[in-house]
């Protein structure tokens, strides 16, 4: 691996962190925001989303969204050569980190969607 491989690789991983906190803050903000939705709807004792599903959901989409983190800098290696500088890079980033998020708030979309057809 010469040393623009490397640099490529770095840049992506001092920012994995970050994006992890907020996808998967996004993801466990958007199930509660979903239930509340829900339960002012639904008639008592009904619940939308069992908390079982946090403790499994939350994690696997979080590990599924870094797996696709990860292709960002696999695929910047692998056109490096075509791209100016890091434009690619940064596009690559944020617009992954916006896609993942709006990914993560499908519960509340969900829910939303659920509670107008209940109207």
């Amino acid at each position: 691996m010469n040393g623009a491989s490397r640099e490529i690789i770095k840049w992506w991983e001092l920012r994995r962190i970050p994006y992890t906190i907020a996808v998967a803050g996004v993801g466990i903000l958007s199930f509660f925001i979903a239930n509340l939705i829900i339960e002012n709807y639904a008639s008592s004792g009904e619940e939308f989303l069992k908390p079982i599903s946090l403790l499994i959901g939350v994690p696997f989409i979080v590990i599924v969204a870094n797996v696709c983190y990860t292709l960002g800098w696999v695929a910047e290696l692998l056109r490096r050569d075509k791209l100016e500088g890091g434009r690619y890079r940064v596009f690559a980033f944020y617009s992954g980190l916006l896609v993942s998020m709006a990914l993560m708030s499908a519960p509340v979309w969900i829910a939303l969607v659920s509670w107008m057809r209940h109207q």
